[in-house]
Protein backbone atom coordinates (compact mmCIF):
# COMPACT_ATOMS: atom_id res chain seq x y z
CA UNK A 1 0.00 0.00 0.00
CA UNK A 2 1.25 3.61 -0.87
CA UNK A 3 2.65 5.72 2.04
CA UNK A 4 0.11 8.64 3.26
CA UNK A 5 0.67 11.94 1.37
CA UNK A 6 0.20 15.42 0.81
CA UNK A 7 -2.66 15.17 -1.63
CA UNK A 8 -4.42 12.54 0.24
CA UNK A 9 -4.87 14.68 2.91
CA UNK A 10 -5.27 17.88 1.02
CA UNK A 11 -8.36 15.93 -0.66
CA UNK A 12 -10.06 14.58 2.51
CA UNK A 13 -9.44 17.10 5.20
CA UNK A 14 -12.60 19.58 3.93
CA UNK A 15 -14.85 17.20 4.14
CA UNK A 16 -13.61 15.29 7.25
CA UNK A 17 -14.14 18.72 8.42
CA UNK A 18 -17.89 19.02 7.08
CA UNK A 19 -18.96 15.69 8.10
CA UNK A 20 -17.83 16.89 11.78
CA UNK A 21 -19.72 19.82 11.74
CA UNK A 22 -17.20 22.24 11.35
CA UNK A 23 -18.26 23.41 7.45
CA UNK A 24 -16.26 22.83 4.46
CA UNK A 25 -13.14 24.37 5.87
CA UNK A 26 -9.44 23.74 5.94
CA UNK A 27 -6.61 24.48 8.69
CA UNK A 28 -3.69 22.48 6.04
CA UNK A 29 -4.53 24.49 3.29
CA UNK A 30 -2.35 27.86 2.37
CA UNK A 31 -5.16 30.14 0.62
CA UNK A 32 -6.53 33.19 3.04
CA UNK A 33 -9.59 32.68 4.16
CA UNK A 34 -10.01 28.41 3.88
CA UNK A 35 -10.33 28.16 8.01
CA UNK A 36 -13.64 30.24 7.07
CA UNK A 37 -14.68 28.03 3.56
CA UNK A 38 -12.46 26.34 1.93
CA UNK A 39 -12.84 27.24 -2.00
CA UNK A 40 -9.47 26.78 -3.28
CA UNK A 41 -10.03 23.02 -5.19
CA UNK A 42 -12.76 22.60 -7.31
CA UNK A 43 -15.45 20.56 -5.34
CA UNK A 44 -16.38 17.06 -6.65
CA UNK A 45 -13.76 15.47 -5.03
CA UNK A 46 -14.21 16.68 -1.81
CA UNK A 47 -18.45 15.90 -2.26
CA UNK A 48 -17.81 12.20 -3.27
CA UNK A 49 -15.33 12.44 -0.18
CA UNK A 50 -18.03 13.62 1.99
CA UNK A 51 -20.83 11.22 0.60
CA UNK A 52 -18.15 8.32 0.79
CA UNK A 53 -16.60 8.80 4.24
CA UNK A 54 -20.63 9.35 5.61
CA UNK A 55 -21.46 6.07 4.46
CA UNK A 56 -17.83 3.78 5.02
CA UNK A 57 -16.49 5.34 7.74
CA UNK A 58 -13.15 7.23 8.51
CA UNK A 59 -10.09 5.33 7.72
CA UNK A 60 -7.20 5.17 5.89
CA UNK A 61 -8.77 2.05 3.56
CA UNK A 62 -11.96 3.38 3.21
CA UNK A 63 -10.51 6.53 2.12
CA UNK A 64 -8.96 5.07 -0.62
CA UNK A 65 -11.26 2.15 -1.70
CA UNK A 66 -13.52 4.38 -3.69
CA UNK A 67 -10.84 5.09 -6.01
CA UNK A 68 -10.43 2.06 -6.49
CA UNK A 69 -13.95 1.56 -7.73
CA UNK A 70 -13.84 5.12 -9.99
CA UNK A 71 -10.95 3.34 -11.27
CA UNK A 72 -12.47 -0.07 -12.54
CA UNK A 73 -15.98 1.39 -13.36
CA UNK A 74 -14.01 3.77 -15.52
CA UNK A 75 -12.48 0.41 -17.26
CA UNK A 76 -15.97 -0.89 -17.56
CA UNK A 77 -17.45 2.06 -19.26
CA UNK A 78 -14.47 2.49 -21.42
CA UNK A 79 -15.02 -1.44 -22.57
CA UNK A 80 -18.39 -0.94 -23.38
CA UNK A 81 -17.74 2.05 -25.48
CA UNK A 82 -15.11 0.14 -27.10
CA UNK A 83 -17.57 -2.89 -27.85
CA UNK A 84 -19.80 -0.55 -29.26
CA UNK A 85 -17.92 0.92 -31.65
CA UNK A 86 -16.95 -2.41 -33.06
CA UNK A 87 -13.36 -2.49 -31.90
CA UNK A 88 -12.20 -6.05 -31.84
CA UNK A 89 -12.30 -7.66 -28.47
CA UNK A 90 -8.45 -8.17 -27.66
CA UNK A 91 -7.48 -4.91 -29.02
CA UNK A 92 -10.22 -3.67 -26.39
CA UNK A 93 -8.75 -5.11 -23.45
CA UNK A 94 -5.01 -4.41 -24.86
CA UNK A 95 -6.37 -0.80 -25.07
CA UNK A 96 -8.08 -1.42 -21.10
CA UNK A 97 -4.72 -2.55 -19.82
CA UNK A 98 -2.72 0.18 -21.55
CA UNK A 99 -5.38 2.75 -19.51
CA UNK A 100 -4.90 1.15 -16.42
CA UNK A 101 -1.17 0.82 -16.92
CA UNK A 102 -0.70 4.11 -17.97
CA UNK A 103 1.58 6.04 -15.15
CA UNK A 104 -0.28 9.52 -14.36
CA UNK A 105 -3.66 7.37 -13.57
CA UNK A 106 -1.80 4.65 -12.00
CA UNK A 107 -0.25 7.08 -9.95
CA UNK A 108 -3.19 9.26 -8.79
CA UNK A 109 -5.39 6.00 -8.37
CA UNK A 110 -2.45 5.11 -5.62
CA UNK A 111 -2.58 9.02 -4.29
CA UNK A 112 -5.89 9.45 -4.40
CA UNK A 113 -5.75 12.77 -6.38
CA UNK A 114 -9.04 13.60 -8.65
CA UNK A 115 -7.60 11.88 -11.55
CA UNK A 116 -9.65 8.86 -11.24
CA UNK A 117 -12.99 10.31 -11.25
CA UNK A 118 -11.81 12.15 -14.52
CA UNK A 119 -11.09 8.88 -16.27
CA UNK A 120 -14.95 8.12 -15.11
CA UNK A 121 -16.38 10.92 -15.95
CA UNK A 122 -14.13 10.78 -19.86
CA UNK A 123 -15.21 6.89 -19.87
CA UNK A 124 -18.89 7.93 -19.19
CA UNK A 125 -18.85 10.45 -21.63
CA UNK A 126 -17.35 8.13 -24.29
CA UNK A 127 -20.23 5.68 -23.82
CA UNK A 128 -22.65 7.95 -23.98
CA UNK A 129 -21.60 9.10 -27.43
CA UNK A 130 -21.02 5.37 -28.76
CA UNK A 131 -24.44 4.48 -27.67
CA UNK A 132 -25.97 7.44 -28.54
CA UNK A 133 -27.43 8.36 -25.37
CA UNK A 134 -26.54 12.25 -25.20
CA UNK A 135 -28.30 13.01 -21.77
CA UNK A 136 -25.77 10.78 -20.23
CA UNK A 137 -22.27 12.79 -22.11
CA UNK A 138 -24.39 15.55 -20.50
CA UNK A 139 -24.63 14.82 -17.27
CA UNK A 140 -21.01 13.41 -17.17
CA UNK A 141 -19.31 16.48 -19.20
CA UNK A 142 -21.55 19.04 -16.63
CA UNK A 143 -19.73 17.12 -13.39
CA UNK A 144 -16.47 18.04 -15.64
CA UNK A 145 -17.06 21.13 -15.17
CA UNK A 146 -16.54 21.44 -11.20
CA UNK A 147 -13.97 18.42 -10.89
CA UNK A 148 -10.88 20.33 -12.36
CA UNK A 149 -10.22 22.79 -14.68
CA UNK A 150 -7.55 20.72 -17.02
CA UNK A 151 -10.71 19.24 -18.49
CA UNK A 152 -12.58 22.40 -18.97
CA UNK A 153 -11.79 22.43 -22.86
CA UNK A 154 -13.01 18.79 -23.57
CA UNK A 155 -16.15 19.25 -21.04
CA UNK A 156 -17.14 22.73 -23.21
CA UNK A 157 -16.92 20.38 -26.63
CA UNK A 158 -18.89 17.61 -25.17
CA UNK A 159 -22.10 19.67 -23.57
CA UNK A 160 -22.04 21.93 -27.23
CA UNK A 161 -21.88 18.56 -29.10
CA UNK A 162 -24.68 17.42 -27.00
CA UNK A 163 -26.58 20.85 -27.33
CA UNK A 164 -26.06 20.08 -31.13
CA UNK A 165 -27.44 16.64 -31.50
CA UNK A 166 -30.45 17.54 -29.15
CA UNK A 167 -31.22 20.32 -30.85
CA UNK A 168 -31.65 18.28 -34.15
CA UNK A 169 -34.59 19.58 -35.54
CA UNK A 170 -33.25 23.09 -35.71
CA UNK A 171 -31.35 23.93 -39.21
CA UNK A 172 -28.70 26.11 -38.65
CA UNK A 173 -25.38 25.05 -37.38
CA UNK A 174 -24.66 27.99 -35.02
CA UNK A 175 -28.22 27.87 -33.59
CA UNK A 176 -28.14 23.84 -32.81
CA UNK A 177 -24.89 24.52 -30.73
CA UNK A 178 -26.65 27.69 -28.45
CA UNK A 179 -30.61 27.15 -28.49
CA UNK A 180 -31.21 26.93 -25.20
CA UNK A 181 -32.88 23.29 -24.25
CA UNK A 182 -33.43 20.52 -21.38
CA UNK A 183 -29.84 19.09 -21.27
CA UNK A 184 -28.80 22.67 -20.46
CA UNK A 185 -30.86 22.14 -16.85
CA UNK A 186 -27.47 19.80 -16.17
CA UNK A 187 -24.89 22.33 -16.42
CA UNK A 188 -26.73 25.03 -14.76
CA UNK A 189 -28.23 23.03 -12.09
CA UNK A 190 -24.60 21.87 -11.18
CA UNK A 191 -23.66 24.95 -11.06
CA UNK A 192 -26.28 26.42 -9.18
CA UNK A 193 -25.76 23.79 -6.60
CA UNK A 194 -22.37 24.50 -6.48
CA UNK A 195 -23.30 27.98 -5.59
CA UNK A 196 -25.55 27.59 -2.42
CA UNK A 197 -22.76 24.99 -1.30
CA UNK A 198 -20.45 27.96 -1.30
CA UNK A 199 -22.75 30.82 0.22
CA UNK A 200 -22.27 32.27 -3.23
CA UNK A 201 -19.29 33.96 -2.02
CA UNK A 202 -17.61 34.49 -5.46
CA UNK A 203 -14.99 36.94 -3.74
CA UNK A 204 -13.26 34.09 -1.79
CA UNK A 205 -13.87 31.63 -4.67
CA UNK A 206 -12.22 34.12 -7.03
CA UNK A 207 -9.61 34.96 -4.33
CA UNK A 208 -8.71 30.96 -3.10
CA UNK A 209 -9.10 29.73 -6.56
CA UNK A 210 -7.28 31.87 -8.20
CA UNK A 211 -4.09 31.67 -5.58
CA UNK A 212 -4.47 27.76 -6.57
CA UNK A 213 -4.52 28.12 -9.88
CA UNK A 214 -1.15 30.10 -10.84
CA UNK A 215 0.57 27.53 -8.64
CA UNK A 216 0.00 25.19 -11.86
CA UNK A 217 0.40 27.77 -14.59
CA UNK A 218 3.51 27.66 -17.14
CA UNK A 219 5.39 30.78 -17.87
CA UNK A 220 7.52 31.89 -20.15
CA UNK A 221 7.85 32.71 -23.90
CA UNK A 222 6.54 30.62 -26.62
CA UNK A 223 9.64 28.43 -26.45
CA UNK A 224 9.31 27.79 -23.22
CA UNK A 225 5.64 26.83 -23.43
CA UNK A 226 6.74 24.28 -26.61
CA UNK A 227 9.12 22.53 -24.81
CA UNK A 228 7.11 22.33 -21.63
CA UNK A 229 3.95 21.16 -23.42
CA UNK A 230 5.55 18.46 -25.59
CA UNK A 231 8.99 17.59 -24.16
CA UNK A 232 8.77 18.18 -20.31
CA UNK A 233 5.05 17.11 -19.75
CA UNK A 234 6.13 13.58 -20.57
CA UNK A 235 9.85 12.91 -18.46
CA UNK A 236 8.72 10.24 -16.26
CA UNK A 237 7.78 8.21 -19.23
CA UNK A 238 10.42 8.58 -21.55
CA UNK A 239 12.54 5.25 -19.72
CA UNK A 240 9.00 3.56 -18.73
CA UNK A 241 6.82 4.09 -21.11
CA UNK A 242 7.90 5.61 -23.86
CA UNK A 243 4.56 4.88 -26.27
CA UNK A 244 2.43 7.57 -24.34
CA UNK A 245 3.90 10.91 -25.97
CA UNK A 246 4.35 8.94 -29.29
CA UNK A 247 0.88 7.90 -28.70
CA UNK A 248 -0.37 11.77 -28.31
CA UNK A 249 1.88 13.19 -30.75
CA UNK A 250 0.48 10.56 -33.42
CA UNK A 251 -3.16 11.43 -32.42
CA UNK A 252 -2.36 15.15 -32.50
CA UNK A 253 -0.90 14.57 -35.69
CA UNK A 254 -3.79 12.56 -36.82
CA UNK A 255 -6.49 15.33 -35.51
CA UNK A 256 -5.00 18.18 -37.12
CA UNK A 257 -4.79 16.14 -40.51
CA UNK A 258 -8.67 15.30 -40.05
CA UNK A 259 -9.48 19.12 -39.38
CA UNK A 260 -7.56 19.82 -42.68
CA UNK A 261 -9.75 18.14 -44.67
CA UNK A 262 -12.83 19.51 -43.04
CA UNK A 263 -13.86 16.39 -40.61
CA UNK A 264 -14.96 17.59 -37.42
CA UNK A 265 -16.26 15.15 -34.32
CA UNK A 266 -16.33 15.77 -30.68
CA UNK A 267 -13.28 13.70 -30.34
CA UNK A 268 -11.03 15.69 -32.02
CA UNK A 269 -12.51 18.74 -31.38
CA UNK A 270 -11.63 18.09 -27.64
CA UNK A 271 -8.56 16.80 -28.31
CA UNK A 272 -7.46 19.72 -30.46
CA UNK A 273 -8.84 22.45 -27.92
CA UNK A 274 -7.28 20.71 -24.79
CA UNK A 275 -4.11 20.77 -26.31
CA UNK A 276 -4.57 24.47 -27.33
CA UNK A 277 -5.48 25.89 -23.66
CA UNK A 278 -2.64 23.63 -21.92
CA UNK A 279 -0.24 24.73 -24.49
CA UNK A 280 -0.86 28.28 -23.65
CA UNK A 281 -1.60 28.08 -19.67
CA UNK A 282 -0.96 24.69 -18.35
CA UNK A 283 2.42 24.06 -16.63
CA UNK A 284 4.01 20.03 -17.12
CA UNK A 285 2.70 18.59 -14.86
CA UNK A 286 2.93 15.09 -15.23
CA UNK A 287 0.51 13.47 -13.37
CA UNK A 288 -2.31 15.55 -15.72
CA UNK A 289 -1.57 13.62 -18.62
CA UNK A 290 -4.15 10.73 -18.26
CA UNK A 291 -6.17 13.05 -19.55
CA UNK A 292 -4.57 13.64 -22.81
CA UNK A 293 -3.76 9.59 -23.23
CA UNK A 294 -7.48 9.36 -22.81
CA UNK A 295 -8.59 11.76 -25.23
CA UNK A 296 -6.21 10.89 -27.75
CA UNK A 297 -7.50 7.38 -27.77
CA UNK A 298 -10.34 8.70 -28.15
CA UNK A 299 -9.77 10.70 -31.17
CA UNK A 300 -8.18 7.70 -32.88
CA UNK A 301 -11.01 5.18 -32.36
CA UNK A 302 -11.91 4.89 -36.01
CA UNK A 303 -8.53 3.54 -36.71
CA UNK A 304 -8.55 1.63 -34.10
CA UNK A 305 -11.92 -0.17 -34.86
CA UNK A 306 -10.50 -1.29 -38.18
CA UNK A 307 -8.00 -3.40 -36.24
CA UNK A 308 -8.65 -7.31 -36.87
CA UNK A 309 -6.09 -8.81 -35.43
CA UNK A 310 -5.82 -12.07 -37.85
CA UNK A 311 -5.82 -9.90 -40.46
CA UNK A 312 -2.85 -8.01 -38.95
CA UNK A 313 0.85 -9.11 -39.62
CA UNK A 314 2.89 -11.00 -37.30
CA UNK A 315 4.99 -7.82 -36.95
CA UNK A 316 2.46 -5.65 -35.58
CA UNK A 317 1.06 -8.41 -33.10
CA UNK A 318 4.81 -8.69 -31.46
CA UNK A 319 4.48 -4.59 -31.76
CA UNK A 320 1.58 -4.55 -29.37
CA UNK A 321 2.46 -7.48 -27.26
CA UNK A 322 5.73 -5.15 -26.55
CA UNK A 323 4.08 -2.42 -25.91
CA UNK A 324 1.56 -4.38 -23.58
CA UNK A 325 4.71 -5.81 -21.55
CA UNK A 326 6.23 -2.27 -21.54
CA UNK A 327 3.30 -0.90 -19.95
CA UNK A 328 3.47 -3.43 -17.24
CA UNK A 329 6.91 -2.87 -16.38
CA UNK A 330 5.90 0.24 -13.77
CA UNK A 331 3.15 -1.19 -12.26
CA UNK A 332 4.78 -4.27 -11.78
CA UNK A 333 7.57 -3.37 -10.34
CA UNK A 334 6.12 -0.76 -8.10
CA UNK A 335 3.90 -3.73 -6.47
CA UNK A 336 6.44 -5.91 -6.21
CA UNK A 337 8.86 -3.70 -4.33
CA UNK A 338 5.34 -2.89 -2.23
CA UNK A 339 4.58 -6.69 -1.46
CA UNK A 340 8.42 -7.15 -0.34
CA UNK A 341 7.70 -4.00 2.27
CA UNK A 342 4.41 -4.83 3.27
CA UNK A 343 5.35 -4.83 6.76
CA UNK A 344 7.30 -1.74 6.54
CA UNK A 345 4.31 -0.10 4.46
CA UNK A 346 1.46 -1.38 6.75
CA UNK A 347 -0.90 1.73 7.85
CA UNK A 348 -2.43 -0.25 10.50
CA UNK A 349 0.61 -0.82 12.51
CA UNK A 350 2.15 2.51 12.02
CA UNK A 351 -1.10 4.28 13.18
CA UNK A 352 -0.56 1.46 16.31
CA UNK A 353 2.36 2.28 17.18
CA UNK A 354 1.95 5.69 16.69
CA UNK A 355 -1.69 5.48 18.93
CA UNK A 356 0.15 3.95 21.56
CA UNK A 357 2.72 6.58 21.86
CA UNK A 358 0.87 9.75 21.62
CA UNK A 359 -0.59 11.83 24.86
CA UNK A 360 -3.72 12.16 24.07
CA UNK A 361 -3.91 15.09 26.30
CA UNK A 362 -3.91 18.33 23.86
CA UNK A 363 -1.04 17.50 21.73
CA UNK A 364 -0.72 18.77 17.91
CA UNK A 365 1.66 16.88 15.48
CA UNK A 366 3.41 17.19 11.96
CA UNK A 367 6.02 15.64 10.23
CA UNK A 368 4.22 13.07 8.11
CA UNK A 369 1.07 12.88 6.79
CA UNK A 370 0.06 9.57 8.46
CA UNK A 371 -0.52 11.14 11.42
CA UNK A 372 -3.78 13.01 10.12
CA UNK A 373 -5.58 9.36 10.51
CA UNK A 374 -4.22 9.58 13.80
CA UNK A 375 -5.19 13.00 14.57
CA UNK A 376 -9.26 12.78 13.42
CA UNK A 377 -10.47 10.33 15.32
CA UNK A 378 -9.37 11.91 18.73
CA UNK A 379 -10.61 15.51 19.73
CA UNK A 380 -7.46 16.76 21.35
CA UNK A 381 -4.87 15.63 18.85
CA UNK A 382 -4.47 18.41 15.79
CA UNK A 383 -2.69 17.81 12.80
CA UNK A 384 -0.97 20.29 10.24
CA UNK A 385 1.52 19.97 7.41
CA UNK A 386 4.88 21.11 8.42
CA UNK A 387 5.48 22.11 4.59
CA UNK A 388 2.53 24.42 4.23
CA UNK A 389 2.47 28.01 5.80
CA UNK A 390 0.74 29.53 6.99
CA UNK A 391 0.27 27.30 10.61
CA UNK A 392 -3.12 28.51 11.78
CA UNK A 393 -2.34 26.70 15.38
CA UNK A 394 -1.01 28.20 18.40
CA UNK A 395 1.17 25.97 19.66
CA UNK A 396 1.89 27.61 22.80
CA UNK A 397 -2.00 25.77 23.78
CA UNK A 398 -0.49 22.72 23.36
CA UNK A 399 0.55 20.24 25.94
CA UNK A 400 2.49 18.62 23.55
CA UNK A 401 3.92 19.06 20.37
CA UNK A 402 5.03 16.26 18.27
CA UNK A 403 6.86 15.39 15.15
CA UNK A 404 7.41 12.35 13.03
CA UNK A 405 10.69 12.55 11.34
CA UNK A 406 13.37 10.18 9.42
CA UNK A 407 16.04 11.83 12.09
CA UNK A 408 16.30 13.64 15.12
CA UNK A 409 16.37 17.16 16.38
CA UNK A 410 17.92 19.54 18.69
CA UNK A 411 15.69 19.60 22.22
CA UNK A 412 13.38 17.34 21.23
CA UNK A 413 13.08 14.10 23.38
CA UNK A 414 13.02 10.89 21.57
CA UNK A 415 9.76 9.05 22.23
CA UNK A 416 10.05 6.53 20.29
CA UNK A 417 11.25 4.55 16.95
CA UNK A 418 9.58 2.65 14.52
CA UNK A 419 11.13 -0.50 13.71
CA UNK A 420 10.05 -3.68 11.91
CA UNK A 421 11.96 -6.82 12.53
CA UNK A 422 13.25 -8.83 9.84
CA UNK A 423 12.24 -6.66 7.44
CA UNK A 424 14.04 -7.36 3.50
CA UNK A 425 17.35 -5.68 3.40
CA UNK A 426 18.45 -6.48 -0.69
CA UNK A 427 20.74 -4.05 -1.81
CA UNK A 428 18.45 -3.55 -5.18
CA UNK A 429 15.62 -2.71 -1.99
CA UNK A 430 18.24 0.16 -0.26
CA UNK A 431 19.07 1.58 -3.50
CA UNK A 432 15.28 1.70 -4.95
CA UNK A 433 14.75 5.62 -3.18
CA UNK A 434 11.80 4.09 -2.05
CA UNK A 435 9.95 5.15 1.57
CA UNK A 436 8.40 3.55 3.97
CA UNK A 437 7.50 3.97 7.60
CA UNK A 438 10.47 1.94 8.97
CA UNK A 439 12.91 3.90 11.25
CA UNK A 440 10.76 7.23 11.86
CA UNK A 441 11.12 8.78 15.05
CA UNK A 442 8.32 10.43 16.85
CA UNK A 443 9.63 13.21 18.67
CA UNK A 444 8.46 15.87 21.44
CA UNK A 445 9.83 19.50 21.50
CA UNK A 446 10.88 20.41 24.76
CA UNK A 447 9.97 24.06 23.89
CA UNK A 448 7.41 26.15 21.06
CA UNK A 449 10.93 27.58 19.49
CA UNK A 450 12.18 24.28 19.63
CA UNK A 451 9.57 23.20 17.53
CA UNK A 452 9.43 26.11 15.40
CA UNK A 453 13.18 25.64 14.49
CA UNK A 454 13.04 21.94 13.38
CA UNK A 455 9.69 22.58 11.56
CA UNK A 456 11.70 25.85 9.58
CA UNK A 457 14.58 23.19 8.85
CA UNK A 458 11.93 20.40 7.34
CA UNK A 459 10.09 22.99 5.43
CA UNK A 460 13.59 24.16 3.66
CA UNK A 461 14.72 20.74 3.42
CA UNK A 462 11.40 19.71 1.77
CA UNK A 463 11.02 22.77 -0.32
CA UNK A 464 14.73 22.08 -1.62
CA UNK A 465 13.82 18.60 -2.58
CA UNK A 466 10.38 19.25 -4.44
CA UNK A 467 12.17 22.26 -6.03
CA UNK A 468 14.21 19.44 -8.60
CA UNK A 469 10.67 18.46 -10.18
CA UNK A 470 9.26 22.35 -10.31
CA UNK A 471 7.76 22.29 -14.14
CA UNK A 472 7.72 26.94 -14.12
Amino acid sequence: MPLAWVDEISGIEPAINFLRGNGYTSQIWPQEGVEKQFLGYLPLQGWLHILTQYILGFSIYMVRLPYAIYLLLGALFLYKALKKTKVNTLVSLLIIILVLNEKSLFETTRGIRVEPITFLLLSISVYGFSTKKIYIVALASSLMIVVHPYVWPAAGVFLFACFYFWNITTVHPVLRLVKPNILWLMPIGILVFFLFFIHFDIELLYAQFVNQADRHTSFGGITSHFYNHFVRRFWPYYITQPYIPLLIYFALGYAIFTVLKKKFNPAILALLLTHAVWFAILGPMHRYDSVLVFLSLFAVLPLLSSIRLPEQKLIYTLLALLVFSISCVDVVSRQLLATVQRAERSPEKFLTWLNSNIDKNSSIISGHEIAYYAAVPNDNVDFFLFNTTPYRFDFDTYQNLYIISNKTWPNHDLISKYEVPNTVAWDWIKNSGTQTYQNLYLLKAQTVQDYNNALRKMKSANTAERSKFTYE
